[in-house]
């Protein structure tokens, strides 16, 4: 009988170790994620989410940063590469003004201004992924001026691969 229960006892603890787990914020260094958390990031499901609407959203229809907005995004590109994290997920995202084909080639054109901006500080481009997620995913509701501001944005996601 104990020679049955050791055996169970052992084969349980070998399927535990073998259990997949989400991949945990333990997977950057402490200097990344001191750099991570000095600009605002937020650990999400193993990685981590910048929502960039804080400090940059876009005009109704327009894709283009800002001069102040460009030295926002250089200044993070600068100093996320410093700590060793060269690259990442940029989401473009829309209010619902405008068709649903506009909006989703609006939100990969903001995207792709956001790169344009971190390649500029040093970030190699094809270390920099985009989606363009259109009006689809709404941070705020899109029946007042200030929901739909919020939606004009683009989110930065850093994944444990991109801080290899």
């Amino acid at each position: 009988m104990r020679g049955i229960l050791a055996a169970a006892a052992a084969a349980s603890l070998l399927l535990a170790g073998c259990q997949t787990l989400p991949r945990q914020p333990a997977d950057f260094t402490a200097a990344q994620v001191g750099v991570l958390r000095q600009h605002g990031f937020r650990s999400v499901d193993g990685n981590w989410e910048l929502g960039i609407e804080e400090q940059l959203l876009f005009d109704t229809g327009t894709s283009t940063l800002a001069p102040g907005q460009q030295v926002v995004v250089e200044r993070l590109a600068r100093s996320l590469l410093a700590a060793g994290i060269k690259g990442g997920l940029l989401e473009g995202h829309t209010d619902s003004v405008g068709s649903a084909l506009f909006n989703q080639e609006l939100a990969r054109a903001r995207a792709e201004a956001v790169k344009a901006a971190m390649v500029a500080a040093g970030m190699k481009a094809d270390q920099i992924r985009l989606v363009s997620l259109g009006e689809g995913y709404p941070a705020q509701s899109n029946r007042t001026p200030r929901g739909r501001r919020e939606n004009r944005r683009v989110i930065l996601i850093v994944t444990p691969s991109d801080a290899g």
